[in-house]
């Protein structure tokens, strides 16, 4: 009896495949300590074909994918650089950004379009101080004279 609880055993836990892991926990490259997920990369794609990120990539080409892990990469260096420069952006500068952007629409156009897009307010948000970040960053970069040759203003890299 005790035998062919083992043989169960054993057949049960060599025949099950381990199960897949998340997209964000599948790491696609890493810079300065800055990991780059699976989910970032499809998230990029989707975005660049102006889609939500719920959407489904599977059909990116091999020049799609480069392209959208150049560009991530390059964000994480702009960004590890950033932090080594001390930039950062206040709360008060993301909500001056939203408001710019919500003169551009009538009264809750700006949250309409954005559930249209396929997002919400919070998430619009993380992402808009990311870019300003990112713009702050990039900017303080090349005014130092920090120019890194991928990252160039003539897009020469």
């Amino acid at each position: 009896m005790a035998l062919a609880a083992a043989l169960a055993a054993l057949i049960f836990s060599c025949s099950r495949e381990p199960a897949p892991r998340p997209d964000s926990d599948v790491v696609v490259a890493e810079v300065n300590g800055a990991r780059i997920s699976l989910k970032d990369l499809k998230n990029e794609i989707a975005a660049r074909r102006g889609l939500s990120p719920s959407v489904s990539t599977k059909s990116a080409g091999r020049g799609e994918v480069q392209d959208a892990l150049r560009i991530l990469i390059e964000r994480a260096v702009v960004v590890s650089e950033g932090e080594r420069l001390g930039v950062s952006v206040s709360g008060s500068e993301v909500e001056k950004e939203i408001e710019r952007f919500r003169s551009d629409f009538p009264p809750g156009g700006l949250e309409k379009a954005l559930l249209q897009a396929g997002t919400d307010m919070e998430n619009w948000r993380a992402g808009l101080a990311r870019s300003l970040l990112f713009r702050r960053r990039k900017w303080t970069m090349f005014s130092a004279g920090g120019r890194n040759s991928c990252l160039s203003p003539s897009g020469s890299g």
